[in-house]
């Protein structure tokens, strides 16, 4: 027994158990929509159960003079259970071709690995020949050293980081994490920077 959607047993859907439990590089959250042609031999009356998987096939790193990204060539396989118009069980596998696009925010780090989770999904027959596909993936892209691992683990879980202590403040880290800083830091860094600025010039007026 998986997750019911729509009166659907799916089976596939990850737990939150088997979810990654910290960035070791970047996480990307997709939801892919689909409307797929059933053959005309096949009669459905409705759906019993759905078994969903996707897997990577290929991975390609692309470069260009503006961006870094990664293109992953995928399969998605659905298994249905169904009955059809005289009540009887039938199955029915059904593979298809899927490509996603990730950027590479990191262009100095090397990819160790990348995994795909099924986070949620939602199907609806429309007619006995047009199934309704929503899935929602997860995308985990590891790199090697996962050197941006505590920085963003400190930064989203927000665990006894004092952006004005030197020695717990992720920021130092600032070669590695400038395009960072600029969005992430909080009005009481700008303001202390601010409050330094005006110092300065009131020590240069004193010697004017």
């Amino acid at each position: 027994m998986g997750v019911v959607r729509n009166f659907i047993d799916i089976v596939g859907i990850s737990s939150e158990n088997e979810l990654p439990k910290e960035i070791l590089g970047q996480v990307n959250k997709e939801s892919l929509a689909e409307t797929i042609l059933i053959e005309e031999d096949v009669n459905i009356k409705n759906i019993y159960q759905i078994i969903i998987d996707v897997q990577i096939e290929d991975e390609r790193v692309i470069n260009s003079t503006l961006s870094k990204f990664v293109v992953l060539d995928m399969v998605k396989k659905i298994k249905m259970t169904y009955y059809n118009d005289s009540n009887n069980v039938r199955v029915l596998e059904i593979e298809r071709p899927l490509n996603y696009c990730i950027d590479i925010k990191e262009r100095e780090e090397e990819i160790q690995s990348i995994n795909i989770y099924i986070v949620d999904a939602y199907f609806k027959l429309i007619s006995k020949r047009e199934l309704y596909t929503n899935i929602v993936y997860l995308i985990d892209v590891i790199y090697y050293g996962g050197r941006r691992n505590s920085f963003f683990n400190n930064f989203y879980e927000n665990k006894s980081v004092d952006l004005k202590d030197e020695d717990s403040n992720p920021y130092t880290e600032y070669n590695q994490f400038k395009d960072y800083i600029a969005v992430a830091k909080s009005d009481d860094v700008d303001e202390r920077e601010n409050r330094e600025e005006n110092q300065l010039m009131d020590i240069d007026a004193e010697y004017l």
